[in-house]
């Protein structure tokens, strides 16, 4: 008991003189005083407080919330509520209201089974276990069969016998140790802790944990933002209380919990910032950003540092010290309940921030692809016939249409990005990198989903990656709105390729019968100050010709590029860059295949890349004003409910029935205006990352020492890789050698086959399953992805230079 005491108060941890814990302790005993002078406490009452006059669910767990807040008070050292045995006699009595009159065995579980099953009874539970002895018997007794009544049984759930799984199941277990343990019941602990071990395997399929780091919560849903923090906080409560109790969680896949944070959690976490791509419907939460999440995490990662290994602690407290010390918009410790602070103060004290994650990683069973550098990180959010577009549910993230769209998202370090009134203004018709219909032609409805899954048709989304690039792609078909049901059949396939500090983005195929499209760029949210350059000179979207656009800049963002004029030779697979490496004599691939469609490189009057860009460019700089309360389950009344934000936006407009359209751009995060003219002028001589095959067929692109190239059918590119099935490549040659990952993003597929022009000699890895067939003046090998679940596999070959 004393442990989960400390676990909700900090114990005897907390430091009441240090500042930030002095400062939390202000704004508890404030929010406490409130509660307890608007507390209703008449014999006759109906209702505990004023501004919650509800019978419902919804009300009786937030009245839970708020005595659980006060119980917190009275339990804490250093409140001015301490011990306080008039608060601990209004909370009990409330308590017993709530019991007698919204929360005991028999009532109907009407409304959201949530709070029936989860919400309310952690809340009691935990309240009546703060007050210890300010608690009668009769009180702790009936509460906790009252819980008994609602959660029987943690591996069900009580209104309709579904099983539970991931972040609702281990709440549940949570809740059932702490009646066991109020109750003494030994069997009702049990109960609880044998409901983890189905948390702790890896799943290929549904909701958990998959090997590939992703994490998924209501079947098809990214939700490590959200439900694992909640996952991570019953599962590190439970392990902490019952650590060497004859109740220790002894199951052998607790190990797995441990490679869950390096490859699940901290990926997805920049500067303290969660990223919004798995926070799902929490978007359109006003009083839960992308901040808050992450924070939302420090506490039951501190307790699970406390069971690891001191490898893995120092792992952990090096992460969380970097949250800490890197997040300057939201400061953590200014804003965490003193528990948290005194937890986390003891883990990362005197401990070296580990710095910006470096590297590429995808997640194939989630769709979402993470590029982090020093500085930034750039990720993307796609969707697939295996994960839904978007979720709304309880009236929230009803305008969420497009997040799953191939989105992109750049994080700076601001941490103002996509927080701070970014959801309630932004145009939801034009999110980065989705290519949609445009509002006029195909107005979507502010609606809540019900729940329902936005599965699309499209197996192909995903990619290959090495460590420090990787090539992604996505192929879509437009939803159709699940209100209006108008038929629509926009359809295209997008590609994207970040080589360390470079981002290209690739789109072909794209056609459409009905509708108007648009590629957006970028929609980034902006203050005044912020300057907009269009090839050296400021100006603003709207004022800029950007139909003769060669590059631009946008404070606090980063670089574009439109590769408009670039020097190359156009053929039936686009253009091929006139700096592409050249390939000797006799080392080209057989049959002098020379593009992905089999047809002739001819001249083309278009010169350079204008025709692989096929689009008009279009932007505006723009002030929008919106209300949470139209895309969440928020309040009109509510302060701050409205808002108004400034925003740059500029797009490629492909103009009515499109008919196999195209862009191209590079993305520059980070890099001044300058730096990008210089990185244009290279590219215009022929240097850096350059664009290979746009088509239908493949699209690549060829730099740096790498080749990447996305095939969405059988297909050659760049004279150099010719793959007999659709698939993701990205090749790296460097000091004598070549790396080489290919998969399958359809994830259907069981053999892949390739033909690479280079003369190897020798094999260093292969992967399992990856069989090379030749060496010599050209590499042939195959490839076994019937397991991969697309998951790249390698190959690395000495190769003659």
């Amino acid at each position: 008991m004393q442990r989960w005491h400390d676990l909700v108060t900090g114990g005897s941890a907390i430091d009441p003189a240090q500042s930030d814990t002095a400062a939390a302790l202000e704004r508890l005993d404030t929010q406490v005083e409130g509660f307890r002078s608007s507390l209703v406490t008449a014999s006759d009452r109906t209702y505990l407080w004023p501004d919650q006059t509800g019978a419902d669910d919804a009300t009786t767990a937030a009245s839970a919330q708020r005595l659980l807040t006060m119980a917190t008070a009275f339990a804490t050292k250093g409140s001015r509520f301490t011990g306080d045995t008039l608060l601990a006699t209004l909370i009990a009595d409330a308590l017993r209201w709530l019991h007698d009159q919204r929360y005991h065995p028999g009532m109907p579980e009407t409304g959201n089974w949530w709070n029936w099953e989860i919400g309310t009874p952690s809340r009691v539970l935990d309240s009546v276990m703060l007050l210890g002895p300010a608690a009668p018997d009769a009180l702790r007794e009936d509460l906790v069969a009252a819980v008994a009544a609602w959660v029987p049984d943690p591996a069900k759930r009580k209104v309709n016998g579904v099983t539970e799984t991931g972040a609702n199941r281990t709440d549940k277990a949570w809740i059932t140790v702490r009646r066991g343990l109020l109750a003494g019941d030994p069997a009702a602990i049990a109960l609880g802790r044998d409901a983890l071990s189905q948390v702790f395997p890896y799943v290929t399929s549904g909701d958990g944990f998959y090997r590939d780091g992703s994490f998924i919560q209501h079947t098809y849903i990214p939700y490590i933002g959200t439900y694992g923090g909640v996952l991570f906080a019953g599962l590190s409560s439970a392990l902490a209380v019952l650590a060497g109790s004859p109740w220790d969680v002894t199951d052998q896949g607790r190990a797995n919990v441990f490679d869950w944070i390096s490859r699940s959690v901290e990926p997805m976490v920049f500067r303290g910032q969660m990223m919004a791509h798995v926070r799902g419907r929490a978007i359109s939460r006003q009083s839960e950003d992308d901040h808050a999440d992450a924070r939302g995490l420090m506490m039951p990662l501190t307790g699970l540092a406390a069971a690891a290994s001191p490898q893995q602690r120092a792992h952990i407290a090096a992460m969380l010290a970097e949250w800490v010390a890197s997040d300057t918009y939201a400061p953590v410790l200014a804003s965490l309940p003193a528990a948290q602070i005194a937890n986390v103060r003891k883990l990362i004290d005197g401990v070296r921030r580990r710095g910006d994650l470096i590297g590429h990683v995808q997640f194939p069973a989630n769709d979402r692809l993470v590029h982090s550098r020093p500085g930034y990180v750039f990720a993307v959010s796609a969707r697939s016939s295996r994960i839904a577009a978007y979720e709304s549910g309880n009236q929230e993230n009803r305008t969420g249409w497009y997040t799953g769209e191939g989105v992109t998202y750049l994080y700076t370090g601001d941490g103002a990005s996509y927080n701070d009134g970014y959801w309630p203004t932004v145009d939801m018709y034009r999110l980065a990198g989705t290519t949609t219909a445009t509002r006029e032609t195909y107005p979507r409805a502010n609606h809540d989903g019900n729940w329902a899954s936005y599965l699309g048709p499209d197996d192909w989304v995903g990619g290959a990656w090495l460590d420090r690039a990787g090539a992604y792609g996505m192929a879509f078909t437009a939803q159709r709105d699940p209100v209006s049901k108008q038929p629509i059949d926009l359809r295209g396939r997008k590609s994207w390729f970040a080589i360390d500090d470079v981002v290209v983005a690739l789109g072909a195929g794209i056609t459409a019968t009905g509708v108007a499209a648009q590629t957006t760029i970028e929609n980034r949210m902006v203050d005044a100050s912020a300057r907009f350059v269009v090839d050296g000179r400021r100006t603003t979207p709207e004022r800029a010709d950007l139909s003769r656009a060669r590059w631009a800049h946008l404070d606090g963002t980063g670089g574009y590029i439109l590769p408009r004029g670039l020097p190359g030779r156009w053929s039936a697979t686009g253009l091929v860059s006139a700096g592409a490496e050249p390939v000797a004599a006799g080392d080209g691939l057989r049959g002098d295949r020379s593009n992905g469609s089999g047809g002739d490189t001819t001249a083309d009057p278009r010169a350079g890349l204008e025709a692989l860009a096929g689009a008009r460019l279009r932007g505006i700089r723009e002030r929008r004003t919106g209300r949470w309360s139209d895309i969440g389950a928020g309040s009109r009344t509510a302060p701050g409910d409205e808002v108004t934000r400034e925003f740059i936006t500029f797009w490629f407009d492909h103009g009515d029935r499109p008919s196999d359209a195209r862009y191209a751009y590079y993305l520059l995060p980070g890099r001044s205006a300058a730096r990008t003219a210089s990185y244009a002028a290279e590219l215009r001589a022929g240097k850096g990352v350059r664009i290979g095959d746009n088509t239908p067929s493949v699209q690549s692109v060829q730099g740096e020492g790498f080749t990447a190239a996305n095939f969405w059918t059988a297909a050659e590119t760049l004279k150099t890789v010719q793959a007999e099935q659709p698939c993701s490549f990205v090749m790296r040659e460097h000091g004598g050698e070549l790396e080489i990952a290919v998969s399958d993003p359809t994830q259907k597929q069981k053999e892949l086959r390739f033909e690479v022009a280079r003369r190897t000699l020798a094999v260093l890895h292969a992967d399992p399953g990856v069989t090379v067939t030749a060496l010599g003046p050209q590499l042939s090998f195959r490839v076994d992805v019937s397991q991969a679940r697309g998951v790249p596999l390698r190959l690395r070959v000495r190769f003659a230079r």
